[in-house]
């Protein structure tokens, strides 16, 4: 599996724990998680996938320089 795989996987599995973790404190003490840790902890996240997206968007938009000099070594 491919790191930034892992990285997708694993911000998919924490924000659903930290989300069902948010409800079972409020369902059961009544008090609300702090609206600054949430904010920090899905912009954490958000950050993360977004720079996973612009890396592999930028690789796939270079061209392989080995793969165009076989093609003009064969040509």
């Amino acid at each position: 599996m491919k790191t930034s795989t892992k990285f997708v996987v694993a911000a998919v599995v924490f924000v659903t724990l930290y989300t069902a973790a948010s409800f079972i404190v409020l369902s059961m003490s009544g008090q609300n998680i702090s609206d600054a840790l949430t904010i920090a902890f899905f912009a954490f996240w958000t950050t993360e996938i977004v720079a996973l997206a612009k890396i592999k968007i930028n690789k796939d938009k270079k061209p392989k320089k080995k793969k165009q000099e076989e093609t003009e070594n064969v040509g």
